[in-house]
């Protein structure tokens, strides 16, 4: 990988370099003793895990490639696709992308993803709209974007697919992170609502193939929360995407 004199050989973004031609929040937050190139190769390398096609956990799974866990209590979507763990380089990516307003590392992931949907994509199977999970306006005053939404736009623009936003956020409850999945299902209790033109986003519900957006999957709690309320209008199928998926202990 080559960069100009004067952008970080990363992400791309111009900035002051230290002496490995790093900006100072990829060099500080990646904290990889390997240069730029092989982070990206590493990347490009990744080896994809079998994961259950309805919760995205590794594991042991059924000829239907569905865990027993979900084969006992089933989501209530059709399919998630996801190709990450939220650990080492990639949850590292995903950090600095969110919390650090590095888009460059986005876009990058975005891409891993959209290559993910395509590889299990058959004829018919995309979705007719893309929903992505709504930030609360304090959080997208302080971050200055929605990394949902990123995410969403750049796979509507890739795969042709419509952007919609029925959704509305009512309340910004405490950080998922520091919660069990107890807690966490509580915590995201009546934290959306559809708006009233909701029939004009999806005049055909009951035809309606959706697909919710979001950047990390860890008990499911914010897909369950908006899945229950878009399952309520008699939608025909239900996905859920993300970049990655938080490794239950033991399996990091």
């Amino acid at each position: 990988m080559t960069s100009r004199d004067g952008f970080c050989q990363l992400c791309c973004l111009e900035a002051s370099l230290c002496p490995a031609q790093l900006c100072t929040p990829c060099n500080k937050l990646l904290l990889l003793n390997m240069p730029p190139c092989q982070v990206m190769q590493t990347l490009n390398n990744y080896k994809i895990p079998k994961r259950c096609k309805l919760c995205g956990e590794q594991g042991e799974l059924g000829g239907a490639s569905i865990c027993s866990q979900c084969l006992t209590i089933k989501p209530i979507w059709h399919q998630c696709i996801l190709p990450l763990d939220y650990a080492g380089v990639p949850k590292q990516m995903i950090q600095a992308f969110k919390f650090h307003q590095h888009k460059r590392f986005g876009s990058i992931l975005s891409r891993l993803l959209t290559k993910e949907i395509i590889r299990h994509a058959t004829y018919g199977a995309l979705p007719d709209a893309l929903i992505a999970i709504p930030s609360h306006p304090r959080r997208l005053k302080a971050r200055g974007f929605s990394t949902s939404l990123k995410i969403a736009t750049h796979l509507s623009r890739t795969l042709d697919i419509p952007l919609i936003e029925p959704f509305e956020r009512l309340s910004s409850p405490k950080p998922q992170a520091t919660l069990n999945r107890k807690d966490r299902l509580q915590n995201v209790k009546g934290s959306f609502k559809l708006v009233s033109h909701w029939r004009k986003l999806i005049p055909a519900a009951q035809l309606a193939h959706l697909c919710l957006v979001d950047d990390v999957i860890t008990t499911g709690a914010t897909f369950t929360e908006c899945a229950t309320m878009l399952n309520t209008l008699g939608l025909y199928r239900l996905d859920v995407w993300a970049l990655a998926k938080t490794p239950r202990a033991g399996d990091a």
